[in-house]
């Protein structure tokens, strides 16, 4: 595992909590202030966009993270 790949991870998951956030706002927002409407809307279809586009790789950099660098570690480095 290399640090960036845990930034990465790190990066992508505060990524999706914000949108979450602002996705509930907007939400809670376009039900009481419907003047901002296609701003709201624009919110909601941002988290979505990042939720079904970029926060997939999420799980990969997971995987990495979690596995480490055991496989570099226990190469012979004759075979390097």
């Amino acid at each position: 595992m290399e640090r960036r790949d845990f930034l990465k991870l790190a990066g992508l998951s505060c990524g999706a909590w914000l949108h979450a956030r602002a996705a509930a706002r907007a939400a809670s927002r376009l039900a009481t202030t419907p003047s901002d409407g296609d701003f709201l809307r624009a919110k909601l279809q941002s988290a979505q966009f990042y939720a079904d586009q970029v926060l997939p790789q999420a799980g990969a950099f997971a995987r990495v993270v979690q596995r480490g660098a055991r496989s570099v570690l226990d190469s012979e480095p004759a075979l390097l």
